[in-house]
């Protein structure tokens, strides 16, 4: 999650409590004995010590004092002595909410695409193909082929799979990673062993599409054994770089080459007596090679430049959310005095202090309002909201705003709540009218015009005519830093005991 991972804590378990809570998910860490484990709720997390490695575990509980570890795919049945043995103490629990939330898997949506041209193809063997049997099977072997080859490149496409990652590293011999990653197999400039294999078997699948359209069957599978014959060089200088230069295994890539061998003896077998009836083949697969090396190259270029944009912003928001730099920055300014007349909200004893200068009429006010709501929610006990309304009477262009405004400074006389429910339906509406339907019986005070004055004076006196304007116990929030982490720091600062 991208929370989680911009936290400057990341990866420790502070970092997945304070997203948890940043996101109204009630979250607290406990160190927890062997004897209060029966107290347990049904599932937890917790830092456990298997494969040599301490990572958090989703874990359930089940009878008779079991634990399912989830591992993955894979279900790990601990007892409670084990999982004592293998835990650090320290236990992540999350309060349940009544409400349960079914979400489809993106995985299914990402695979639409790929099952749709699986299906055209094979629609189209089925009315064009004379051997069905023989091109779904042919079909099928790129298939696997072109999907092995995207999980090399999984850096580049974002995927996420732990069954590729433990076959990859099921021993100390075999390591997918150092091949792929090692610059020293690109043998051209900008096209690696990884890029071939994408486009070879890209251009297996688009070339049957291309071929069996054009009536060309035979010679489309004339072409792939005589490609295959031309990969046997680089089959070899595969293997070599593994046995002889890395001294590591890559399985995919040795499932790559057993795809490709395999390819190779079916058509050596099936397709014996079979030569190139023409010359425009060769134009067509000249045109396809073309096509799909400039189309990746292209995309390759683009999700590279992407994924580097966005590890830029994670290290930018990392900084961010850093709540030591936002402290220094924030304390590093003079501190405003408040005039005495503010509206205040939420424990108006707390000693923690948020205020807000904003105007009814402000484009922008309303976003920063919602915000400020959010937060004297969920820290109505802990936080003194004082609101400053800066509006300028004279600037109003007509009676209407100038009474609304009076008549909502007068729905403080009547108290703190009243005042904060008719300004939360007015950013709500945004509708004099509707508004006035419901407070328009508030009676308008005789000091009304007089506190609005003081606040707009106050903002000009201190240079913050501009709305809105929020500020942390006196001290402007700093212009660098994005509101939207608000809540973060306000949760950073109620925890701050060195304030």
């Amino acid at each position: 999650m991208f929370q989680h991972r911009v936290h400057p804590d990341y990866p420790k378990l502070l970092s997945v409590v304070d997203t948890l809570n940043f996101l109204n998910i009630p979250a607290n860490a406990f160190h927890i004995t062997q004897e209060e484990y029966s107290l347990l709720p049904e599932y937890f997390i917790s830092y456990l010590n298997l494969d040599k490695s301490i990572r958090p575990y989703l874990i359930k509980t089940e009878a008779k004092a079991k634990y399912t570890i989830y591992k993955g795919k894979k279900r790990i049945s601990l007892s409670e002595h084990d999982l004592s043995d293998h835990t650090n103490g320290v236990f992540l629990l999350i309060e349940k909410e009544d409400n349960t939330i079914f979400n489809f898997s993106s995985e299914i949506l990402k695979r639409i695409p790929l099952l749709l041209l699986t299906s055209l193809l094979i629609a189209l063997l089925l009315i064009k193909g004379s051997n069905i049997f023989s091109n779904i099977f042919f079909l099928s072997l790129s298939i696997l082929g072109l999907y092995l080859s995207a999980t090399t490149l999984k850096d580049i496409f974002g995927i996420k799979n732990s069954l590729i990652d433990n076959i990859c590293n099921i021993s100390a011999k075999t390591n997918c990673t150092t091949l792929i990653n090692s610059g020293k197999q690109s043998f051209f400039r900008y096209i690696n062993f990884s890029d071939l294999s994408l486009l070879f078997f890209s251009g297996q699948i688009l070339g049957m599409f291309v071929f069996l359209i054009s009536d060309m069957e035979i010679q489309f599978f004339a072409v792939q054994k005589l490609l295959l014959y031309c990969a046997i060089p680089f089959i070899s200088l595969s293997i070599f770089y593994q046995l002889f230069i890395v001294h590591k295994w890559c399985l995919i890539c040795l499932s790559i080459i057993l795809i490709l061998v395999t390819e190779l003896i079916y058509l050596s077998i099936f397709f014996k007596n079979i030569s190139f009836q023409n010359t425009e083949i060769f134009f067509l697969c000249g045109i396809i090679i073309f096509s799909l090396i400039t189309f990746w190259q292209w995309v390759k270029n683009s999700l590279l430049k992407q994924k580097k944009l966005q590890e830029f912003f994670i290290e930018g928001n990392r900084l961010a959310m850093d709540y030591n730099i936002f402290k220094n920055t924030l304390t590093a300014t003079n501190k405003i005095h408040f005039p005495h007349s503010v509206f205040e909200a939420g424990n108006a004893k707390a000693d923690k202090i948020l205020s807000i200068s904003t105007n009814p009429f402000c484009a922008y006010c309303k976003e920063a309002h919602q915000l400020a709501k959010k937060i004297a929610k969920k820290h109505s006990g802990k936080l003194s909201i004082k609101i400053i309304l800066n509006i300028d009477l004279i600037s109003l262009d007509n009676d209407l705003k100038t009474e609304f405004c009076r008549r909502l400074v007068s729905a403080y006389s009547v108290n703190s709540e009243k005042f904060t429910e008719a300004l939360d339906y007015w950013f709500e509406q945004e509708d004099i009218i509707k508004w006035n339907k419901k407070y328009g019986n508030i009676s308008i005070s005789d000091d009304a015009e007089e506190i609005l004055k003081s606040h707009h004076f106050w903002a000009l006196n201190n240079k913050f005519q501009f709305t809105p304007a929020i500020f942390i116990d006196g001290f402007p929030f700093p212009k660098k830093f994005d509101r939207k982490y608000l809540p973060y720091y306000i949760e950073e600062f109620l925890e701050d005991d060195n304030w």
